[in-house]
């Protein structure tokens, strides 16, 4: 009785990681090239819908779709979560 409580165990744990990790989020930000702004969204929130605005700078409106890993300028602002 005491094997199938241990595997029973293992199986619910097993089952709640990947739970757990089948929603990761992906939090990034983008630079702007134009007007340097910087702004972090979650990748798991984007749908289609709202692709293109998650990727579009708030302050001009320039698209920008690479990672920004830089460190944040003093004299740019970083909006957090858009949506």
């Amino acid at each position: 009785m005491g094997y199938l409580i241990g595997i029973a165990s293992v199986v619910l744990g097993i089952l709640a990681l990947a739970l757990l990790n089948s929603r990761r989020s992906d939090v990034h930000k983008h630079k702007c090239p134009n007007c340097r702004y910087i702004w972090e969204h979650d990748a798991a929130d984007i749908t289609y819908a709202n692709d293109e605005a998650e990727h579009t700078c708030p302050s001009c409106g320039t698209e920008q779709r690479w990672h920004y890993c830089g460190p944040e300028p003093v004299s740019a602002p970083l909006v957090k979560n858009r949506s």
